[in-house]
């Protein structure tokens, strides 16, 4: 499923209980793993994001996030430590 890039948060949120009218209550396990997999989520997107960030700094092709979605979060962080050491010596 995408998402319009023009809707907030909040009309994004709306959208899905209309969609899928799933009620986490506080304190399940259902809502335990639903918060962590939200946490990771979010941690991957970062990781994702920064990746990109330094690539386009770097001057380095930007990947598309179809090819860093299947990339391992190790991975991910080598390709950051990797373009961070490139662009502090560019020589090597």
């Amino acid at each position: 499923m995408s998402v319009n890039p023009c809707l907030d948060a909040l009309q994004v949120q709306n959208t899905l209980r209309n969609v899928l009218p799933v009620v986490f209550y506080p304190g399940t396990l259902a809502e335990k793993f639903y918060r962590e997999g939200e946490a990771i989520g979010e941690a991957r997107g970062e990781a994702r994001g920064r990746l990109k960030t330094l690539q386009e700094f770097a001057g380095l092709p930007v990947q598309a996030d179809t090819d860093l979605a299947l990339l391992s979060d190790a991975e991910i962080e080598q390709k950051i430590q990797d373009v961070r050491r490139m662009a502090r010596d560019p020589q090597s």
